[in-house]
């Protein structure tokens, strides 16, 4: 749905795919050998595959990613364009590809994979059909992908009653502080805690995002 895929189909044609983000990238050279030996680098990537083009690039993009040895991957959304099926093989493939990463791979969901999926040219489902399926495969496990996992807490699907209705505020996944942000300069926990998802400064499973 977004025009980031220009964005990313550019980065594409040049073999990077994926923003590596070293934790302490941006600390000056001070000296300091205990904030070296501390860092640690995080692989940022979404909003594809959008086109067969795409597709059979990912192998070579998952690779690279591989062979930087991250200590964990984020895909941030949009496993399909907001103009192509949803069909449930979508999901699969998805999930087929996030376990073939050999670090941890957090999952969070887009629009187009299942807001989107009304739209004819997206076969006309449900929306919350497929807000539900994606639920269902996704996030069967607290759980990351990848050959090593990350274990996550998931944040309970959002509910209203007719007498009295609930306004849902704007949600952004972030780190917390036992996951660590990725301005601090230590290893995130194996278990990230406090799922809230209001909170800029906490980290939870993208599971409620969704919802």
């Amino acid at each position: 749905m977004m025009d980031r895929r220009h964005k990313w189909a550019a980065v594409a044609a040049v073999g990077a795919l994926s923003v590596l983000v070293g934790v302490v990238g941006a600390v000056a050279d001070d000296g300091d050998d205990d904030v070296r030996q501390n860092a640690f680098t995080v692989a940022l990537w979404g909003d594809m595959p959008y086109s067969a083009a795409e597709i059979s690039k990912l192998p070579a993009l998952i690779a690279d990613i591989n062979a930087a040895k991250v200590a964990f991957s984020v895909f941030d959304g949009d496993i399909k364009s907001g103009s192509s099926l949803c069909t449930d093989s979508v999901f699969t493939a998805a999930i087929q590809r996030f376990g073939t990463f050999r670090s941890p791979m957090v999952y969070v969901p887009g629009d187009n994979e299942w807001t989107d999926c009304h739209r004819i040219n997206n076969g006309g489902y449900n929306a919350l059909s497929r807000l539900s399926f994606l639920r269902e495969t996704m996030f069967a496990e607290e759980q990351s992908f990848g050959e090593k996992t990350l274990l996550l807490e998931h944040q309970p699907a959002a509910t209203t009653t007719r007498s009295a209705p609930t306004a849902s505020q704007p949600r952004a996944c972030a780190p917390s502080s036992t996951a660590t942000p990725t301005t601090s300069n230590t290893r995130p926990a194996t278990r990230p805690t406090s799922p809230g998802c209001t909170t800029p400064s906490r980290w939870r499973s993208p599971a409620g995002c969704a919802g």
